[in-house]
């Protein structure tokens, strides 16, 4: 699982949702965390710089049937700990964790700022506070994926200051039976993934107009190996380079889909 990263990570987040349990394919109700904050660095200054938080977030409810909600309550801990360090009723969490990161933002940040400005002529001050600006914001959505599986897809992007925002994306899958993280291991048949990257690489390669790993080296991707980010939806697979994972910084992200029917070779029965 991806743990979150210190200081002012920033997740957009859009989830994907199959099923409650077993084999019952329909969609899921769901509860939205909202939060919208900002902070000024220095208390009462309004043309200080600032940090802009906003969280909207999809939980899945704790109110049904008791084998439902001990799978949703299960899932729900699993991703307030990995991306917001903690667990518990979401509201809660997610309200602790927006509180944190402004915190930690002003801590981190206001002795260096006010050293800096106090050294700065009153007309020089401005690109203070686009270096010292922070932005977080977390969305989310809930959709249908594969049958048997609850798939999350976590787009984080974080801004501080730097010269552009900084993007991730991230793929968590669930048994809606146990309530278990689904890794690409349990799919596909052991000894097989070297085959899967494979078929990864050109599909990649064809998506960019080019025969093989060869050309698309040509491009300047790097050696592609197994992807981290998969997410497994109805009739085929999301997998997902973030930038830099194979390839410099202009080639951006990479994402190809395979459908399932192309891959039932290789994946467990």
């Amino acid at each position: 699982m991806k743990k979150i990263t210190p200081s002012f990570l920033l997740l957009t987040i859009s989830v994907l949702l199959l099923t409650t349990l077993g084999c019952s394919t329909k969609e899921v109700k769901y509860d939205v965390v909202e939060e919208r904050r900002e902070s000024r660095l220095v208390d009462g200054d309004p043309v200080s710089p600032q940090c802009e938080v906003f969280v909207h977030m999809p939980f899945l409810p704790t109110d049904g049937d008791e084998d439902v909600r001990k799978v949703a309550t299960k899932i729900n801990n699993q991703l307030l700990k990995e991306f917001f360090n903690s667990v518990g009723e979401p509201h809660e969490a997610v309200s602790q964790f927006v509180e944190n990161y402004l915190k930690e933002y002003k801590e981190d940040r206001y002795e260096y700022y006010v050293s800096e400005r106090s050294t700065c002529e009153a007309e020089d001050t401005s690109f203070l506070n686009h270096a010292y600006s922070a932005y977080l914001s977390i969305e989310g959505a809930i959709t249908p994926g594969r049958e048997g599986i609850v798939g999350f897809t976590v787009n984080q992007e974080v801004y501080n200051g730097g010269a552009h925002p900084v993007s991730t994306t991230y793929y968590v899958n669930f048994n809606t039976v146990t309530g278990d993280e689904v890794k690409i291991s349990d799919l596909f048949l052991t000894g097989t993934l070297d085959q899967l990257t494979d078929r990864i690489t050109k599909a990649i390669a064809q998506n960019n107009g080019v025969r093989d790993k060869d050309e698309l080296l040509n491009l300047g991707y790097d050696e592609i190996g197994t992807p981290q980010e998969y997410l497994f939806g109805r009739d085929s697979i999301t997998f997902f380079y973030n930038v830099y994972e194979i390839g410099p910084y202009a080639l951006g992200s990479t994402e190809v889909k395979i459908a399932y029917k192309d891959l039932e070779d290789i994946m467990v029965k």
